[in-house]
């Protein structure tokens, strides 16, 4: 008797397995105008001045609260090849106390980027003034990865990202 239902059970999952229902309801619609390809920005000339020693960047499009933004600042120049390292990013006195920091927290439609840190005014104007940065906005789809690697040179090249891409930006943010 087993071995009879085992066998009506084997036949009747064969038969099952190909079977569909009536389609469900068609999904919401998209978002309009949204691209699922990454947008990176380079944004030049930046000071951190007192009083609020950060910038707010508007991205002038609209990202997805799916998508995540990084922020690499230009930090040397090696043998002619630029050195961009991602932020945060903190300074330390030799006692191993912090000095300073770049931070940074963004939104669907910009990304401030700031200093912390105990005495801003004392920093030295090589870390506060005519600071580079590269925007990357990594689209969802990416960043559900559990391995995916945020070292400058693996992102771009991950998400096929050119030198050409970055739309420079030296004033289009504020204060």
């Amino acid at each position: 008797m087993k071995k009879i239902f085992l066998l009506l059970a084997v036949v009747a999952m064969t038969f099952l397995q190909g079977c569909e229902g009536d389609p469900g309801p068609q999904g919401p619609v998209g978002q309009t105008g949204y691209s699922a390809e990454s947008q990176v920005m380079e944004i030049t000339n930046v000071n951190f001045t007192a009083p609020s020693y950060g910038i707010i960047f508007n991205y002038g499009f609209q990202t997805l609260n799916s998508d995540h933004a990084l922020v690499y600042r230009l930090s040397a120049i090696d043998g002619g090849n630029d050195v961009w390292q991602l932020i945060p990013q903190y300074y330390f006195y030799n006692d191993g106390t912090m000095n300073f920091g770049y931070n940074y927290d963004s939104t669907i439609n910009d990304t401030s980027i700031y200093l912390e840190g105990q005495d801003l005014g004392t920093i030295t104007d090589q870390y506060r003034l005519n600071q580079i940065f590269r925007i990357v906005i990594v689209p969802g789809q990416f960043t559900n990865k559990s391995a995916m690697s945020t070292k400058y040179e693996d992102v771009v090249e991950m998400l096929n990202i050119k030198e050409s891409d970055f739309k420079k930006a030296s004033r289009k943010y504020q204060n």
